[in-house]
């Protein structure tokens, strides 16, 4: 890798402008100017480093070497070998052995950069090596030492004049691969893998680490509601409207067992307790005959207890030895599953309950409605109301020490409260649509979401440097000359249409920009048959409901967002290829 790693390995020109699948002959070009040796070095590296010793000075001064100088490069090759989410898990146990050596603080800062990068822009690296320098670089926090590195490396077709954070948002990665709303989200034991069930009928497992997607389980014939793991990380279970449940292996993804309870009329699943062992159904009896309710061992198959509701009800959340329910007119109550005693909860609202959840410990439970109650289970007191203007909670998680509760809202926001305070102590900004379902990592550092356009993301918990403040959507914040603009209108079929307007188109536009394919954060700069230029952005950068952009002239765009999003950004497009 010192003596073989090189910018655009391959030579090809305009290799900035090309995505991977506009490269004639990549694999043989690729095979060609990296040999078998390197491409091995190039995958492995990391590997062989965090079995060697600490703080050896040799293997030090590589490391700084490397990170330095080589750092782009390197990801450049595991681009072309498709090796992207490789990248991440390198890097970080890199920053792991330079810690455990005590190398310079710069090294070590500069190594976490590289990790944040490789999340942040893992599927725009994968789109082609040139959009690591066009599309990824620019938009690099610019107060990070990665950037302070490779800045002058960056595309000088792209410059951003205006917008981007100094530092790392606390957005790890963000996952993509479902194609309709996420139900369930939730960590492993271990915190190092997560599951997610959809309403496109799936499950997918993700390694954490890197935010790469490592299994798809597929078999359920309906939406999948509720996935937990066991408690000892090795199995996992699906519920869903079709009236099954699914174990499966949690490392290799296979399918163990299929079970719908002793019949259909055992009903469909409501809820799984917290650490996945039990399992409520609920079966509609009839108008007059109430709802009945029965819990079952997840992993034995077993039933275990069942009541009868005098009316029909909903269950509102599982703990495992409580049960939170409600009828559609009435309070909510608690029933203890073993005794089946239960208490009704003081309640004023008629309104609908939209999500609900109990702490880990299961002392405390927390509704939404237009504000958030926490109540005692033990009492049946409420002891906290969190409320926040324009903020309605459809999802709640509790951190596993019962102080936190994190709430997700319509607007893509979450917010994290201290529940004793009653305050709101930080909001994570970043997500586009409702937010569905919230999990923390059992250590508490991580918080995953899922929304309702199959997006899910996963937030670092641990960084302060970071702190998102509200953003005036009419600000600019320069001086920048955005008159006689032109406007984006929107989207229509993966283009964006180019009008004097910000309306959103109805019909095909007789003018639009090819929208260039794939995912990551930026700008993608291509060209068409004929010549013309062409300043396209990835898709999952922005959405057409939410953006405006204006095109000025002197080669200026202007990317605007709403409020709880990204600021306006303002780039200098220059220098394009004829």
């Amino acid at each position: 890798m010192r003596r073989l790693l090189k910018r655009n390995i391959i030579d090809i020109p305009d290799a900035q402008f090309l995505s991977i699948r506009d490269i004639d002959n990549v694999d043989e070009k690729v095979a060609a100017a990296a040999p078998s040796h390197l491409q091995y070095a190039c995958r492995f590296w990391a590997k062989h480093l965090s079995r060697s010793k600490p703080s050896n000075l040799d293997i030090v001064e590589l490391l700084d070497e490397f990170a330095n100088q080589k750092l782009l490069w390197w990801l450049e090759v595991l681009s072309l070998l498709h090796n992207s989410s490789l990248a991440a898990t390198c890097v970080r146990d890199a920053e792991l052995w330079a810690i455990r050596s005590r190398c310079s603080t710069r090294l070590i800062s500069l190594l976490h950069d590289a990790y944040r990068f490789a999340l942040a822009f893992l599927d725009c690296i994968a789109g082609g090596p040139g959009a690591i320098y066009s599309s990824a670089l620019p938009f690099c926090p610019h107060g990070t030492v990665l950037y302070e590195t490779y800045a002058s490396c960056a595309s000088q077709s792209v410059r951003v004049l205006q917008g981007v954070d100094l530092q790392w948002s606390p957005s790890l990665s963000k996952l993509y691969g479902h194609t309709h709303k996420i139900s369930d989200i939730e960590f492993s034991p271990d915190g190092a893998r997560l599951a997610s069930g959809s309403v496109d009928c799936t499950i997918r497992l993700w390694d954490v680490m890197s935010g790469a997607c490592t299994a798809v389980l597929g078999g359920h014939s309906k939406s999948v509601i509720y996935v937990a793991f066991s408690s000892d990380g090795l199995r996992l279970a699906s519920g869903s409207v079709d009236y099954t449940v699914r174990t499966w292996d949690a490392v290799s993804g296979v399918e163990i067992s299929t079970w719908a309870g002793p019949s259909r009329r055992a009903g469909a699943p409501c809820a799984f307790s917290a650490d996945g062992s039990k399992l409520v159904t609920a079966e509609y009896n009839g108008l007059r005959a109430g709802q009945t309710f029965r819990v079952w061992d997840m992993f034995a198959h077993a039933y275990v207890s069942s009541f009868v509701a005098p009316y029909f009800a909903e269950v509102l959340s599982f703990h495992g030895s409580r049960l939170a329910w409600r009828s559609p007119d009435g309070p909510p109550r608690l029933r203890d599953v073993a005794s089946g005693a239960y208490i009704t909860l003081p309640y004023d609202s008629r309104g609908p309950i939209r999500c609900s959840t109990f702490s880990p410990d299961g002392s405390k439970l927390a509704l939404a409605d237009d504000v958030i109650r926490v109540w005692d289970t033990t009492s049946g007191a409420c002891i906290a109301i969190l409320k926040k203007p324009s903020h309605y909670a459809y999802s709640l998680q509790f951190s596993l020490s019962g102080l936190t509760l994190a709430s997700g809202g319509s607007t893509g926001e979450i917010v994290l409260w201290d529940v004793s305070s009653q305050e709101p102590i930080r909001v994570l900004r970043g997500q586009r649509g409702l937010v569905t379902c919230i999990s923390f990592s059992p250590d508490g550092s991580r918080l995953a979401s899922g929304t309702e356009d199959g997006a899910a993301q996963i937030w670092d918990m641990t960084s302060r440097d970071y702190f998102q403040e509200e953003r005036n959507e009419n600000e600019c914040g320069d001086s920048t000359d955005l008159a006689d603009v032109k406007m984006i209108s929107g989207i229509y079929r993966d283009r964006f249409a180019v009008s004097d307007s910000s309306d959103s188109p109805e019909s095909e536009p007789a003018s639009a920009w090819t929208c260039g394919e794939g995912k990551g954060v930026g700008l993608y700069i291509t060209r068409k048959e004929g010549g013309d230029r062409r300043v396209c952005l990835l898709p999952d950068y922005i959405s057409g409901e939410h953006l405006r952009i204006a095109v000025a002239v002197g080669h200026i765009i202007a990317l605007r967002y709403p409020p709880w999003q990204d600021p306006t950004i303002i780039l200098n497009v220059a220098s394009l290829p004829p």
